[in-house]
């Protein structure tokens, strides 16, 4: 914001970087990402032993579901850490506030 008065206090750019979110919000992020992808497993895993029919059969039956699980999971995880980041994105929680004109004003006094 630019001025041609000079007696008007301009505010200071924002501070943007690592310590733009504090780490308890991190570890909410963490904790609830885990839930949601360990939910994911369990869903993925009980549809594709469902589907197949697999209740047993040796190691390469083993092999071969536990290949479907993890062929499907790519696609499921990177599509809701996306809705995760997003979701958190509208999180207010742990960010730093945004300072006002006036706290920014004072903050540039000398």
């Amino acid at each position: 914001m630019t001025t041609t008065d000079p007696d008007t206090p301009v505010p200071a750019e924002p501070k943007v970087g690592a310590r733009s979110e504090s780490h308890f919000r991190s570890l909410l992020k963490a904790v609830s990402w885990r839930c949601v992808g360990t939910l994911d497993t369990f869903i993925v895993s009980f549809a594709v032993l469902n589907i197949t029919g697999a209740v047993g059969g040796g190691i390469g039956h083993a092999a071969r579901i536990s290949g479907g699980i993890a062929a499907v999971e790519v696609v499921t995880k990177i599509i809701l850490y996306y809705l995760h980041e997003r979701a958190w994105a509208r999180v207010g929680f742990g960010r730093p506030r945004p300072m006002s004109l006036e706290e920014s004003a004072a903050e540039n006094v000398p």
